[in-house]
């Protein structure tokens, strides 16, 4: 009996685990046999910062992007008024060490958050 119940909670932890993870990455299932991505792509680099400034890129136009502390005031916020997609650089003012939340404003009113280190 307790050989089984460790079989069944792998098992149920192990599709708990495949269930939840395309969620994290921005995927989302249409149906039962389709993965849809609904996400903008976003590359944000250097992760961790060091220098207080990174580069926000994507193949979408971006409108503004807006940092924001683990508690979500506001460190900065830049706002794009280019229709070119590139590489922006964000100056943080002088931060404390730690986790920051950057989020992103699409031109079509679409949003993105993802998180960085400040070393």
């Amino acid at each position: 009996m307790k050989r089984f119940f460790i079989i069944f909670s792998l098992t149920v932890l192990s599709s708990l685990f495949f269930i939840s993870f395309p969620y994290a990455q921005g995927l989302s299932y249409e149906n039962q046999n389709e993965m849809i991505f609904n996400d903008h792509e976003v590359l944000i680099y250097p992760n961790p910062i060091t220098e207080n400034k990174f580069y926000v890129k994507s193949e979408s136009i971006i409108g503004s992007i807006e940092v924001l502390n683990v508690i979500g005031q506001s460190i900065t916020k830049l706002k794009n008024n280019t229709d070119v997609n590139y590489n922006i650089l964000v100056r943080l003012p002088n931060c404390d060490k730690g986790m920051y939340m950057i989020k992103i404003i699409f031109k079509d009113n679409t949003t993105v958050i993802r998180k960085v280190f400040v070393k």
